[in-house]
């Protein structure tokens, strides 16, 4: 475990804008997210997989709605609302958040719920980019239920919905971030410590950190470590 202060986070936030590649909030957000964080206090602890209990419990946080929603209504409570209406619902207490995705927003929105109830935020997440729908994790292939998803509002207003079909479960939040004005932070994929260790992409948090500054902000390549896997021919028809 170790904290994380204000210099690691935007590292954080721009590092994760790259590896969102173009999705997960914008890094203007980020840097409101940030604010937002440090306004309840000075570090949020990062865990490792490896440092979190069998028998704990979490869930994945993120902001949901449009980018515009989004900087005219900043998210502040309502990522730990999101997570104390899922928890309520299922009857856990949480032990640990973690990012849904990568971004330059929402690899930070999970620390607002982390630093709001004193949990750690583990060093992962279940896809390792930004996605377009909610499905599309790694926590989904290895048989984790999306359902319950529970959304909730700046205004504290909340939502828990059921089904275990993930493509009514994205329609139907969508919905509900429509009428919540655009703008939601959602909880999801509530899991135990044994089934993180075994479905979370590690280590992501800390990729997001380590992508240099420097180049980010001069718009320069930076090497991720990625290999080739599939070669094509190119035809000429």
């Amino acid at each position: 475990m170790r904290p994380l202060g204000e210099a690691e986070m935007v590292d954080i936030c721009l590092g994760g804008g790259v590896l969102g590649s173009g999705g997960g909030g914008s890094v203007q957000e980020g840097r409101v997210i940030i604010d937002r964080i440090l306004s309840s206090g000075p570090s949020v602890d990062l865990l490792s997989v490896d440092e979190v209990e069998d028998e704990a419990w979490g869930a994945a946080i993120a902001g949901m709605g449009s980018p515009a929603a989004s900087k005219d209504h900043p998210r502040t409570k309502s990522p730990r609302w999101a997570l104390d209406a899922l928890a309520g619902a299922l009857g856990f207490h949480a032990d640990f958040v973690v990012p849904f995705e990568m971004g330059a927003g929402n690899s930070l929105t999970p620390f607002q719920a982390a630093i709001q109830l004193g949990i750690p935020v583990v060093d992962a997440d279940p896809i390792g980019r930004a996605v377009p729908q909610i499905h599309m994790t790694t926590f989904h292939l290895g048989g984790i239920s999306l359902s319950p998803l529970a959304l909730a509002t700046e205004d504290g207003m909340t939502a828990v919905m059921c089904s275990e079909d993930p493509h009514d479960m994205e329609r139907v939040a969508r919905a509900i971030t429509s009428e919540f004005g655009g703008v939601a932070a959602i909880a999801c994929y509530a899991l135990r410590g044994k089934d993180l260790n075994r479905s979370a992409i590690p280590n992501t948090i800390t990729l997001a950190e380590s992508i240099d500054r420097k180049s980010v902000v001069q718009g320069k390549s930076v090497d991720l470590g990625g290999r080739r896997t599939i070669k094509k021919k190119k035809y000429t028809l």
